[in-house]
């Protein structure tokens, strides 16, 4: 299983400048949704999107943008939101940690999870951290990306 992330993994400062330096809802670089894409027929996984897309479009829809931007390959689900309160703003955050997250989802599958990579920018996966492969704002996913995630995904 590939926990994707979409700002900063699939769509990067290099992508918005660009699109004539702006951000664009919706829109996902072609590059690395390539990548993305290239990782997903080269290891048989399956995508479960943890992106705080979820939390504004239905799954389906997010299965519609990805195949827009060219992704071929299966989306099975997303991670459930996990709201919790910010002690120093005193309001309801949204989702809570990534890495509490992906633990629900991979917590109710009725079939053990047999390998998973995380492909994110962000590093709140507790416990998961070493199943991370980091991305930044800059470029998104790079190539490098991919052997990470594919050497994390064959058990390396």
């Amino acid at each position: 299983v590939i926990f994707i992330d979409f700002d900063e993994v699939l769509n990067s400062d290099s992508f918005f400048r660009a699109n004539a330096g702006r951000y664009v809802p919706g829109a996902l670089d072609p590059g690395t949704v390539g990548r993305l894409t290239a990782l997903v027929a080269r290891t048989g996984a399956k995508v479960v999107i943890a992106s705080t897309w979820r939390l504004d479009y239905t799954l389906e829809r997010i299965r519609e943008i990805l195949a827009k931007h060219g992704f071929v390959g299966e989306v099975i689900g997303v991670t459930p939101s996990i709201q919790r309160v910010d002690e120093d703003e005193g309001c309801i955050v949204r989702h809570g940690p990534r890495g509490l997250e992906i633990q629900a989802w991979i917590d109710a599958q009725p079939e053990p999870v047999e390998a998973f990579v995380i492909l994110d920018d962000q590093r709140d996966m507790e416990h998961l951290l070493p199943r991370l492969v980091c991305t930044d704002f800059a470029t998104g996913l790079l190539d490098a990306h991919v052997e990470d995630a594919f050497a994390r995904l064959s058990g390396g």
